[in-house]
Formats: structure tokens, sequence, C-alpha cells
């Protein structure tokens, strides 16, 4: 334990939305760790529903949606703290997927951000912040850094983390007293096996913002959960990835397993789920599964996905052998030249999928063109999409399953956000 009074600065670090929410980032979670590593450094952490930020001078937001940049604008509004940068002097920055993605958003009201992996920039930042006396020398010190991007000063580079090994990973996590049933994953691990992705998908921005994916090794897996359950004396491990295909997934499920301790997968491409990887995670007491077909096979090739309908439907004869009670699926609507036979082909999907699992839970969306995607640019077409829409609702309809059919207008004001290179907080008064 290290003495908190021989700290000398402060980052607040803030989560633009809930706690139950902001306890689960793994992004905050890692930088926060990172300050906290440092003698002359200590950070706190700060949410919508927790929001104190009067006394902070250097504040840190993370954005993973969209739609929190309205939270943004009411967190500092309530803590009387100036939105544009000219007159303020808090010295306010962003990270995270939205930012990486389209650093432009909220050039008006950020004197930085931080693009990539921060594990590499965030100590450079600390010690130019301890080493420089004025706001102005502070910034003109960091653009020097790759991985920040400073509007006025530079041009936008990204950090790459060759090796996620040669970071410190934050094991120590903390959690709130009292976490009810507002809090998902309970008291649960964080564990990164991966970053990245090693598939294309031309709707994804992870194949842009990470190209190349890192796994974390066996060895220091092992670690982070011994460590990890006996520091936080957590009761299971969430496991972070965004595909999840690393190479030893089934040595560490087995290996928790062993142990007695429970774990969460995310969702997992069926390419993976071999019978072994789904007895492993039936034997956890996991009783659904989470895949993304997006499409018919036909259409699902147009994305740069190659799985055939059959793997999928090998998939769910297998997950109907190992009695698990729910598949969940994630589809696409508004693909790019997708027309409404192509959707009756995704319908016919569907069916089959439902004839061999009956208690199939479809979630099917509308693509949102974003920044660093090869969709990049192109247009947001309400008409279509309300005719799909109608088109998929009256065929799901007869189906007699439970499905979710995500808002048009919902998906059109997170376009509007995520290409955003002017927002202002009017956008949310007018939308």
């Amino acid at each position: 334990m290290k003495s908190w009074s021989r700290k000398k600065h402060v980052l607040a670090l803030a989560y633009p939305n809930t706690e139950y929410c902001g306890v689960y980032s793994l992004g905050l979670r890692i930088i926060s760790n990172i300050v906290n590593s440092n003698e002359k450094w200590f950070s706190t952490l700060h949410y919508t529903d927790k929001n104190n930020l009067k006394a902070e001078n250097f504040i840190g937001f993370s954005f993973q949606y969209e739609p929190d940049y309205l939270n943004f604008f009411n967190m500092l509004k309530q803590n009387n703290i100036p939105l544009e940068k000219g007159p303020r002097q808090q010295i306010i920055f962003a990270g995270g997927p939205c930012i990486n993605q389209n650093p432009f958003t909220l050039q008006k009201y950020l004197d930085f951000m931080v693009l990539g992996d921060s594990e590499i920039v965030m100590p450079k930042i600390l010690e130019a912040y301890e080493n420089t006396e004025t706001k102005e020398e502070f910034l003109n010190e960091i653009s020097k850094i790759i991985g920040v991007f400073i509007p006025d000063i530079n041009k936008p580079t990204y950090a790459v983390l060759n090796n996620l090994d040669d970071s410190p990973y934050p094991i120590k996590q903390e959690y709130p007293k009292n976490l009810d049933k507002s809090f998902v994953f309970g008291k649960a691990l964080l564990l990164e096996t991966e970053r990245g992705c090693p598939y294309k998908c031309k709707f994804c921005v992870i194949p842009t913002t990470y190209p190349k994916i890192r796994y974390r090794s066996y060895e220091n897996i092992i670690r982070i959960i011994d460590e990890g359950i006996k520091m936080n004396k957590a009761d299971k491990v969430a496991i972070y990835a965004a595909s999840f295909t690393h190479p030893k997934r089934a040595e560490f499920l087995n290996y928790m397993l062993k142990k007695g301790i429970k774990f969460i997968v995310p969702s997992t491409k069926v390419e993976f789920l071999n019978e072994e990887i789904m007895k492993l995670i039936k034997e956890n007491g996991q009783t659904s599964l989470t895949i993304a077909p997006e499409a018919d096979e036909i259409t699902r090739r147009t994305v740069n996905k190659f799985t055939t309908d059959n793997r999928f439907f090998e998939f769910a004869e297998l997950a109907r052998k190992l009695n698990f009670k729910k598949i969940k699926m994630y589809l696409l609507y508004g693909i790019p030249n997708q027309e409404l036979k192509d959707l009756e082909k995704t319908i016919d999907f569907i069916k089959k999928m439902k004839d061999i699992f009956p208690n199939i839970y479809p979630s099917i969306n509308p693509v949102v063109p974003k920044p660093k995607t090869q969709f990049d640019g192109l247009p947001f077409n309400k008409k279509i999409l309300k005719q799909q829409a109608k088109f998929l609702k009256h065929e799901l309809n007869k189906l007699n399953i439970d499905y979710k059919l995500e808002s048009i207008h919902t998906a059109y004001n997170e376009y509007l956000l995520a290409n955003s290179k002017d927002l202002t907080p009017d956008f949310f008064r007018n939308n």
C-alpha cells in the first residue's frame, strides 16, 4: 500500500454514463492503473450518477458509445466547467473507441485526444504534465507524442502496442461497495485475452483501428486470473475479446473450470465454437451462446464474412445436443445493395436455425456507416431502411419468436454523431 499523501497530481477519469456501465470499462481501468502506479499521481473516477468534477483540473473522458456525447456536455455544465477550450482553465482530453474512430467530433471542446493504445501514450503525458508550467507549454510538449492529437497543432497519429505482455495489466480492480442486480457482471474480474480481430468485416472499425490482432500470452493470462481473483475476491471472470479467437482459449477455460472459477464468454465466431469449447462453456454453467451471422450466406460474403450457412446449422445442432437453452444472433439490414429478395434469404436462414434450435433470439440492426470502416462515406437511407424494417417485422412475426429490431431513428442519430466534425449541444435538442 502506498501513502496517498505523497502523491502530487490528480487525473480525474470520467465515464459519461452511469456507474453500472462504467465499472466494466476496461479502458478506464487500464489508465487508472497506469496513473496509480506512478508515485506522483492518483486518479479519481466519475460517472453521470457520481459527477463531482468541480475541483478537478485535469480530466479525461472515455467514449464507448456516440450517444454519450450528450452526457459529456451535461457533466461539464453541471460542474460549471466551460465547454469552449479558450476561456477554460481545466485541461480536458478524451479517448476510447468513438474518439479513435472519429477524433474530430468533439474537437471544439477537447484540448487533446489519445489515439490508439493508451498504455504507450499515458506515461509520457503524465511526465509532460509534471515538467511543464503552463497549459500552452504542456500541449506543445505532448503534441510531439505519437498517439496524441491536438486539433490546433498536429494531425492524428495512432500509438500501437506490439506486445500486450509488455504493459502492466490492471489486476487490482475496484468495485462499488453495493453491487446490486443492475451491475450485470457482478463482481467479475475483467480479463482481456486479445486486442483486435483477425477478420476484416466491412462495417467494423476494429480492423483499421487495430490492424493487427495481438494475443496475451497464456502464462500472463493465468497470472492475471490467479492474482486478480485473490486480490479482488472476485467471484467470476469476464472475458474481453472482440472475437475470442485466442489459440489457447480451451486451455485457460479448462484451467478456470478446474480451479472452480466461473467465467463469462463474449460473442464468439462459430468457426471457433467447436465441441470442446462449447462443452467447457456448458460445464461452466452458461446456458446461452451469442453469435453474429449478420445475414444469409450470399449477403454475408459482401461484408467480408465467409462462414457458410451450413457451419451455423452445425453449430445450432451441437448447441441443441449439449442442451444449451438459448442462442442470440446479431444480424444486419441496410447492407449496401441489399434488397428485399436478399432479406427473404435471411428470413429463410433464421427459419432453418429455428428448426434446428427453437429458442433463438435475433437482434437485427440497421447498418450504420462509420468513419475508418470500409463503409465510410456511404449514405444512411432511411426510406430504404423503413421498407426493409417493415418487411422484417412482418416476416419475423410469423415465426413466433422473440426478436429485437433496432430503431432506425436511434441508428440515424448514431450515424450523425459518428460522422460529425462539428458537434454542438444543439444536436441533442433538435434530435
